[in-house]
């Protein structure tokens, strides 16, 4: 969905309905027309730019983040941040999509040297029926790099999204959870879908330091649990502000995935790959990754 559909305005109408917000203070009605001026592209003292909004990226630091992803100079391992700052631990917040992405990097790469928007998540070998964003068929990938291909890693890994709206309505987050924080992706996924809907209670998200095995350092992994109800509720406002916020993220999605399926179709009419608006090895503004460092 291209940002001059969504307006501030229509997205709040939307999710709150012709009445607007009643009855919550001017502050935390502050706070949503904020998140729906970000999503509508609109940043006080600049002009419009044309290009779609993307959540911040919440990342774990790992002994080997760096400074350019956004990782504060005061960083230590297990702490959370985006190019914002630090996050807070634990972090609370409710769910509001969760989507599985494959990313490929190997010692060499900087930037993902592949990446598939378009994953079967049941699919292996050759009955894997996930294209990548060059719109290759990831079954047969010429690295022969899907996941955990022949029972052992590979440089290409499955990644968790997970879609957040914290408690303090600070900003949209997205947080990926690939290789060892891949099972904790996938567990706050299955928590948050066991509930209808899924953005109806908290979750609660920390880190805990390991020590890697045969003394090689340490490294975080994430904990995932859900707040009781009782100890904190998610507010009606905010669980309309995330159906809303669901809703459109999926548009999002559709477009994103379609875009991959039409670049397979030109693939598979033989147009020259160096046509495509995506080179190998790079990514366009309307395709960046959400891989992590974890």
């Amino acid at each position: 969905m291209e940002n001059n559909l969504v307006t501030t305005e229509n997205f709040l109408t939307k999710a709150f309905g012709e009445e607007g917000l009643v009855g919550i203070s001017d502050e935390v009605k502050e706070l949503y027309v904020s998140l729906a001026n970000t999503i509508a592209g609109v940043n006080e003292g600049f002009e419009e730019v044309d290009t779609e909004w993307r959540p911040a990226i919440i990342r774990v630091v790992q002994a080997m983040s760096s400074t350019a992803s956004g990782k504060p100079e005061s960083a230590k391992i297990g702490d959370l941040y985006y190019k914002g700052g630090l996050i807070k631990r634990p972090f609370h917040a409710a769910v509001v999509y969760g989507w599985p992405t494959r990313v490929r990097f190997t010692n060499e790469d900087k930037v993902p040297s592949c990446s598939s928007e378009n994953v079967d998540s049941k699919g292996k070998g050759a009955l894997d029926k996930s294209i990548s964003i060059y719109g290759d068929a990831c079954a047969k990938c010429p690295f022969d790099d899907q996941p955990f291909r022949h029972g052992k890693p590979t440089p290409c890994n499955d990644v968790m999204n997970v879609l957040l709206v914290p408690e303090d309505l600070s900003n949209i987050f997205v947080m990926p959870f690939s290789k060892t924080a891949y099972s904790a992706g996938r567990q706050i996924v299955t928590l948050a879908s066991a509930k209808r809907p899924p953005w109806s209670r908290f979750f609660s998200i920390d880190t805990t330091v390991e020590k890697r095995k045969g003394g090689g350092g340490q490294f975080a992994i994430p904990n995932i649990s859900a707040i009781d109800e009782k100890e904190l509720a998610v507010p009606d406002h905010l669980q309309k502000f995330c159906g809303m916020l669901s809703e459109h993220f999926k548009t999002f999605r559709q477009n994103n995935r379609a875009r991959v399926l039409e670049r397979a179709s030109m693939v598979n009419d033989k147009v020259d790959m160096d046509t495509l608006d995506v080179p190998r090895g790079g990514k366009t503004s309307k395709e960046q990754d959400f891989s992590d460092e974890m």
